[in-house]
Order: C-alpha cells, then sequence, then structure tokens
C-alpha cells in the first residue's frame, strides 16, 4: 500500500557547530499543487534542535525529508567500524556515545574517536577509504550525481558531519509515538527519509547547476507539477534547494507507487545496517 500524506517537508541540513546554522532551510507544502513556502525558525537562525521540535507539533501526517546520510556504509566490508555492532541503532548509539555532551545534536565527537578512518582537513587517517553505501553507488549509476562517502570531510560537498549530527537526531526521536524513521520501519503519520535534493533538481530540468534566482525557481517548480510565485531579492541555493525538493517529494509520493518504497535493492540486509535514500529506484 502507498502512504498517504497530508504535507510534504524538505530540510536542507548543517553539520556545523555551534546552536544556530545559516544553512539550515526548511520548506513545505500541501497536497494538490499549491507552491511550497518556506517555514521561518522560530529565533531569526535554526537550530537542529528546533528543527526536530518543530516537526513534533505539526498535526496530520506529514513526509519530511533531510538531506544527510541516516547510516553509513556497511555492505561493502561487512562492518562499519571497529566495535559497532552491525544494526543502525548500534551505530546511532555509538555516534551519540562519542559526542554526548556537544550542543545542537554536533557529531563531530564521533569522527575525532574513530579519525583515523577519516579524510579531514589538515589529516588524512591512516585508514580512510572514500567507502560507499548501496544507496549511494545507485545514485551514481543512474546519473543522480556524485554522492559523496560519509568518511570524506573536506569541501562543500561533504555530508559525514551533518550525517553524524542527523543520527544524533534519529536516536532522539525514534520510538517516540507517530514517528517512523524509514527504510528501518514503515511509513506512520510523521515519517522522515533520507533525501538527496539533486535528485529533485534534475527531476525539474535544472541539472546539476544551483538555482539562485526567482526566474530559475519558477520554472523549476512549474517542471515538477507545482504551482509557483513571485519570489523578490537574492535566494540562497539552501532556500531553493528544499523549495524544489518538497514539491519533488510531493510529486513522487503521488506518482511513485509501492515501489518507491520498496526498490528492488532494498534487500533486509542492505535495510537493517545501511538504509536508503527515499526516491532512488
Amino acid at each position: 500500500m502507498t502512504p498517504g500524506f497530508d504535507r510534504f517537508i524538505a530540510i536542507d541540513w548543517s553539520g556545523g557547530r555551534g546552536r544556530r546554522h545559516k544553512g539550515i532551510a526548511v520548506a513545505a507544502c500541501g497536497q494538490g499543487q499549491k507552491a511550497p513556502v518556506l517555514v521561518p525558525p522560530p529565533d531569526g537562525v535554526w537550530s537542529r534542535e528546533a528543527v526536530a521540535a518543530w516537526l513534533m507539533t505539526l498535526p496530520g501526517s506529514s513526509l519530511a525529508g533531510f538531506d544527510f546520510s541516516f547510516s553509513m556504509p556497511f555492505v561493502d566490508e561487512g562492518a562499519y567500524l571497529p566495535g559497532i555492532a552491525p544494526e543502525v541503532p548500534a551505530l546511532w548509539d555509538a555516534v551519540e556515545a562519542a559526542s554526548a555532551g556537544a550542543p545542537d545534536y554536533y557529531g563531530g565527537g564521533f569522527v575525532a574517536r574513530y579519525q583515523d578512518h577519516f579524510l579531514s582537513a589538515g589529516a588524512r587517517g591512516a585508514l580512510f577509504s572514500a567507502r560507499l553505501r548501496l544507496t549511494e553507488l545507485a545514485c551514481r549509476a543512474q546519473g543522480l550525481g556524485r554522492s559523496e562517502s560519509n568518511f570524506h570531510l573536506i569541501g562543500p560537498s561533504q555530508v559525514g558531519l551533518a550525517s553524524f549530527a542527523g543520527m544524533r537526531m534519529l536516536r532522539a526521536l525514534g520510538g517516540r509515538p507517530n514517528v517512523a524513521i524509514w527504510p528501518f520501519e514503515p511509513p506512520g503519520r510523521l515519517t522522515l527519509v533520507e533525501l538527496y535534493t539533486r535528485l529533485f533538481l534534475i527531476q525539474a530540468g535544472a541539472g546539476v547547476r544551483k538555482i539562485r534566482d526567482g526566474d530559475s525557481l519558477r520554472d523549476a517548480l512549474a517542471a515538477l507539477g507545482s504551482e509557483t510565485y513571485g519570489f523578490d531579492g537574492a535566494l540562497s541555493d539552501h532556500e531553493t534547494d528544499v523549495l524544489v525538493a518538497a514539491a519533488g517529494m510531493r510529486r513522487l509520493a503521488v506518482a511513485g507507487g509501492a515501489a518507491l518504497w520498496h526498490p528492488p535493492a532494498l534487500s533486509d540486509t542492505v535495510r537493517r545496517t545501511e538504509g536508503w535514500t527515499w526516491g532512488v529506484l
């Protein structure tokens, strides 16, 4: 059965230090064709904890997508990292244990504990390897972009620190009533999924370029079956990424059918250890 949702939310995440993060943006849209809107942060700039708290206030059913990896590579080597049991909850526990006490879900303590396995600015771990999950390999094979390894922590496309901060948040929200984290759990009233926002930009015809102006954003939304409206002033790519992704999520949720929730490569082992990027078939 294909689940239905009242609301579709896209979230551009951040792995940075501190309690407020200008790189976080949130957009939402409802059923139908109305254009998505940016959700204003409660204190002017989003924190990761504020995003989590806001999600907990939503009525009805929502599909919320985050642009970070919900897990780490496992299938390639039959393991995550030394001492971590082969299941996602154990990985999240390890991230939390290494980073506990850092504000706003910051996950840098996990990198410090396993620094030999990471490539960071000024430091290449002796055991570093740019490992990838099966879903990231599928992204590359399908021409959806060059997904980055969680072990590669250099450059604007790195996603590792954002992922470890996100895993701390997922661990905190997991197990709450009506919260489902896909694909580890079947969809629920509030379903959290991993996104690759480039997928929706490609579907909207933007290709590999970023959108930073109103005309390009209107074209992208229209290509995804969404109504559009005027956008005045400059737009950051964080904002346009989530606006396009929210519209793309809505279209995909309606048209994707059962295969969207059960991609062929998502075996029981992959589901239990690596997870999957929603929308990658």
